[in-house]
């Protein structure tokens, strides 16, 4: 017993390869069964935790872990074949123990719901309730049934110490996996045990359930009461907050107190009794890591912020970057108070700064799935990604108007997306990212704002790429190149427009057909579809719109050549009533600009106005050319679109003028009902003022 005892110091102390020498040297080959399935177990345990120490998350394929486990087996099966005692079965269930720890934290929990796997912890529970028989009753019986018929028979107190970590390490399963509720009579169950503070611990040391509960492994092993308290306490944690302080507050292990201070501040947080959170945490706990720490600092700060107490909030989150700067989000939080307190530029260099450490910083993604602390506080402490920071800084960016920057932070963004080897999109559930899709539509919009041309063309290219002609399906890819080629269709041009193959009567009878069809379509699901498909046409016109702009008038062209039969005329959503008849006078003031008096009755979507943009752009550009009737052709499908553009209404007028039809120019406002006498509209006066230029 003294080995066993000295291994139970290393142990506890972490010293794990010392644990492994010492089985090595006091091992001898005259030892009896029971001593040889101790020392077999033990050195297993080390084993695995000096692995589990330096790898941190041991990987599921590696051998060695699959070697543990099927020693562990192999010796649960050599204990049962002995004579059936409580010595023996207290050996048999801290075996099956050690058994489902490992599992659990070398592959996924779902392995406990593996048919043969169950199996095995069937039958050690169904020999603890005195069915020794297995093969004819209990088998069909439900595993969380089992352990509690279990707890009750347990009247010996040598096998209760490891059928109640058993009983808790379920627990956790059941929590991992959202299935709270089938466990919950279980957990009231085990803390109802009387006794447990005495307990005798078994001979064969059991791995530490508190690196479940908590991620972390303690010099002094809390005590079976206090893991079942904590146990408790996480399982109740959201769900019936009195229950969970109550499990909480019994809580003794020093080890422990930091951890149930949180979790009490947290539920005090989400009720928001803000007060009480800054109560609960100025208490300074002893035994705290340094990540710890950083967490009670944060919850610190976001209970500062909701009680508008910007400022020392900004200090608390700083408290918790000094403690741990591997844990980034108090500075995603800093930005955020540094954007209640209207400091622009020191909010985007907090975003900045962050953005930097998170793409410089060597540190790997919380796994939430390995311990149970970080699992159910996600929701506070959950790190953002860099995606994340990305897309806040390029919506940021573009809310202030500061387009070159948000362009730049949009292209980075595309580029980690493209990454697939670094890509996590998602992490804290408090920072939205929209679909990828949408995230390259906005950065099409933003590069297009900025002036950015030849990037907006190359994303459009590749989000075309990815857009099959027709598909009303939009979950769509655009993480790399070899998805892209599967997906990507014909999107070669299938001609050059030409201005005098289609008249605007021509386009209007078109567009009525299709109105007529959308007419049919009153479910939900159709809008949506439709929504989709106008997906393509939005991304085709930012790509013309851009080449009008650098000049290209023929490639502009031939992409609107592949938009034209999706045009939604205004006229569409006039449901065939005569435009004359609903629009009011028109009136523009002294600067050519729109009176308080116009009102557009006719609604006009934004596929709409931005096809309107294009088509008065493209006019502009070729009556620079002095292509005038071209010009007027274009500008003239231009508010078709949007009757109420003003740019357009001002050009079309301008290159009549222009193209010396002045009283042509006179005869067209007035048949688009905009007053030409002299107290409303001053043409020749207001074409003098602004020299003649087309806008």
């Amino acid at each position: 017993m003294a080995m066993v005892e000295r291994f139970d110091l290393l142990f506890s102390l972490g010293k794990f390869d010392q644990c492994n020498l010492l089985i090595e040297k006091t091992t001898t080959m005259g030892d009896n069964l029971k001593n040889q399935w101790i020392v077999s177990c033990n050195m297993i345990s080390s084993q695995f935790m000096s692995t589990y120490v330096k790898d941190n998350i041991s990987d599921v394929k590696t051998k060695p872990n699959q070697q543990y486990i099927k020693e562990q087996q192999t010796i649960i099966s050599q204990i049962r074949s002995a004579p059936l005692n409580m010595a023996q079965l207290q050996l048999e269930l801290s075996a099956l123990y050690n058994l489902c720890f490992i599992r659990i934290q070398t592959e996924n929990v779902g392995c406990l719901y593996d048919h043969q796997f169950l199996q095995i912890i069937k039958e050690t529970l169904i020999r603890v309730i005195g069915q020794q028989d297995w093969r004819h009753c209990g088998l069909h019986q439900d595993t969380t049934e089992l352990l509690f018929l279990a707890l009750q028979q347990a009247h010996d107190d040598r096998i209760l110490s490891p059928l109640v970590s058993l009983c808790c390490l379920w627990i956790v399963v059941n929590c991992r996996q959202t299935k709270t509720d089938s466990v919950m009579q279980l957990v009231d169950k085990c803390v109802t045990l009387h006794g447990l503070k005495n307990l005798e611990l078994p001979p064969l040391t059991l791995l530490p359930l508190s690196l479940i509960l908590t991620g972390q492994h303690y010099i002094d092993t809390p005590s079976v009461t206090d893991i079942v308290y904590m146990t408790a306490g996480i399982v109740y944690f959201r769900k019936e907050d009195s229950k969970a302080k109550e499990y909480l507050n019994q809580i003794e292990s020093p080890e422990f107190k930091g951890y149930t201070a949180y979790l009490k501040a947290c539920q005090d947080y989400y009720s928001e009794n803000y007060v009480e959170v800054l109560t609960t945490l100025a208490i300074d706990h002893t035994d705290m890591t340094s990540r710890l720490k950083a967490l009670h600092c944060h919850l610190f700060g976001l209970a500062l912020s909701k009680l508008e107490k910007h400022q020392c909030a900004i200090q608390k989150f700083r408290e918790a970057l000094e403690h741990d700067f591997s844990f980034l989000l108090p500075l995603y939080h800093i930005s955020l108070e540094y954007r209640s307190l209207g400091m622009t530029l020191a909010e985007l260099e907090s975003l900045n700064l962050l953005s930097t450490a998170l793409q410089n910083g060597d540190t790997k993604p919380t796994d939430y799935s390995q311990d149970m602390f970080t699992q159910i506080t996600h929701e506070t402490n959950g790190e953002v990604t860099l995606c994340q920071v990305l897309y806040t800084l390029a919506c940021r960016c573009s809310q202030l108007n500061m387009y070159e920057d948000a362009s730049q932070r949009y292209l980075d963004l595309l580029v980690y997306l493209n990454d697939t080897s670094a890509i996590q999109i998602s992490g804290n559930s408090l920072v939205r990212v929209p679909r990828i899709q949408s995230i390259y539509f906005e950065a099409i919009k933003c590069l297009h704002d900025a002036k950015n041309y030849n990037d907006c063309v190359a994303v459009c290219d590749q989000v075309l790429s990815c857009l099959p002609s027709g598909s009303q399906n939009s979950s769509f890819s655009f993480l790399n190149q070899s998805e892209i080629d599967q997906m990507s269709c014909d999107t070669s041009l299938t001609g050059i427009f030409d201005i005098n193959d289609i008249e605007p009567d021509q386009l209007e009878g078109a567009s009525s057909q299709e109105g007529s069809k959308r007419k049919r379509q009153h479910s939900a699901e159709s809008k949506r579809k439709d929504t989709e498909c106008d997906s393509d046409a939005m991304v085709l016109l930012y790509k013309a719109d851009c080449f009008v702009l650098l000049d290209k008038i023929e490639t502009a062209l031939q992409c609107l050549d592949k938009y034209v039969g999706k045009i939604p005329f205004s006229d569409d959503l006039g449901k065939g009533t005569r435009p004359q008849q609903q629009i009011k006078r028109r009136r523009l003031d002294s600067s050519g600009e729109e009176s308080s008096q116009l009102k557009d009755t006719l609604p006009v979507n934004d596929l709409q106005k931005l096809a309107s943009s294009v088509y008065c752009h493209l006019g502009v550009a070729v009556a620079t050319r002095g292509q005038n009737k071209d010009a007027l052709h274009f500008l003239r499908i231009s508010l078709r679109l949007n009757q109420g553009y003003l740019d357009a209404l001002y050009n079309h007028a301008v290159v009549l003028w222009k193209d010396n039809k002045r009283q042509a120019s006179v005869d067209w406002c007035q048949g688009r009902d905009i007053e030409t006498v002299s107290d409303s509209f001053h043409l020749s006066g207001l074409l003098r003022q602004k020299q003649n230029k087309l806008r």
